[in-house]
């Protein structure tokens, strides 16, 4: 399993797929970098993990995310072909039968069957851009294509439907919606209640830098003067598990995903990144949410967008974030709907590959 390091949420959607490989037998390795997979690593203390070549994004504070980007394609270029040399040394090493890939492009070798996860078959470009859809995406479905398999972590092409045309020229299969999340019940076994749950807030931050930091100031300073408690897990997965109290807001570096999985149940609302991957979590939990898409990331900018317009949940840009205001708004959205934790489809994808 190798995971790109772009975001924390390429980790945690490849966790369920990771016991779903255990719970058929397989023998699973990790693979990867950075924060994404000291996260795995964390979660799943038992399995080799190695190091792959990192992509080490970073998102512009203030300059055009288009410039920012094709700044470090030649990073990223570099990055994909050294992980394809070790990758391929790898599986002949390990003698490895199967690789799934989170969306690192290069791992891809002739030695074992290759399947890559992916949500974001039509890349979105940012207005003024549109010009540029065809090229890129054209690029995409190359990449994509040098796979056996595209696994994607949706249930059909209703959602996110503007992410996945043009994914009928690809060799594709849906392995429905996944999340780390399960469903949790208060002491007494009954639903959690809103006099039970500690937080009235919790905030997740995620993403590359300066913006994850720049979101974790913002938030800090926020909430630390609400009257309500709350919570903010600023998503350093790197650093030591220390908590700080600011006003009625508790600071946190990171958490594990059952301190997660728990903290989400006990919250009355959770703002965070617009991510697919915390999306999905949302999903499973059906909490409501206060979204602040990553700026400039086409993909969350259009799913806070979408989700907003179908009345499910609220969002921000984060340059006018006010969490006073979101607060007052939030209520008067649906909130997300549970799915089904038992999912047939990723059962049979993984029973088809072993």
């Amino acid at each position: 399993m190798a995971v790109l390091d772009w975001g924390l949420g390429h980790a945690t959607r490849c966790m369920p797929i990771i016991n779903q490989l255990q719970r058929q037998g397989a023998e699973v390795l990790l693979a990867g970098s950075g924060a994404s997979l000291a996260l795995l690593r964390q979660q799943f203390p038992a399995l080799k993990a190695h190091h792959l070549s990192p992509y080490n994004p970073s998102y512009p504070a203030n300059t055009n995310m288009v410039w920012a980007m094709a700044g470090q394609l030649p990073k990223f270029v570099k990055a994909i072909a050294a992980e394809q040399k070790e990758i391929d040394k790898l599986v002949q090493q390990e003698a490895i039968d199967v690789v799934i890939s989170d969306n690192r492009y290069g791992c891809h070798t002739k030695h074992a069957k290759c399947y890559i996860i992916a949500h974001q078959l039509n890349i979105l470009m940012p207005e003024g851009w549109a010009w540029m859809q065809p090229i890129v995406n054209r690029f995409n479905h190359v990449q994509l294509a040098k796979f056996d398999g595209v696994w994607c972590p949706a249930n059909d092409a209703t959602f996110p439907e503007k992410l996945l045309q043009g994914h009928g020229k690809l060799n594709m299969r849906f392995i429905g919606f996944l999340s780390r999340m399960q469903s949790v019940v208060s002491d007494d076994g009954g639903p959690m209640s809103d006099a039970k749950k500690e937080y009235a807030v919790t905030a997740i931050c995620s993403g590359p830098e300066p913006q994850r930091g720049l979101l974790e100031e913002e938030l800090t300073k926020q909430l630390s003067k609400l009257t309500v408690p709350s919570i903010l897990v600023a998503g350093r997965v790197e650093k030591s598990e220390k908590r700080k109290v600011k006003g009625n807001c508790t600071i946190v570096n990171y958490m594990g995903s059952e301190e997660l999985n728990k903290l989400m149940a006990q919250s009355t609302v959770i703002i965070s990144r617009s991510g697919y991957s915390t999306v999905m979590d949302m999903m499973r939990m059906g909490n409501k949410a206060i979204f602040v898409p990553t700026p400039g990331q086409t993909e969350q900018e259009y799913l806070a967008e979408a989700l907003m317009q179908q009345g499910i949940a609220y969002s921000a840009a984060q340059a006018e974030l006010d969490v006073q205001i979101a607060l007052k708004q939030y209520d008067s959205y649906a909130g997300f709907s549970k799915f089904a934790p038992e999912n047939d489809l990723l059962t049979h994808a993984v029973s088809s590959i072993l």
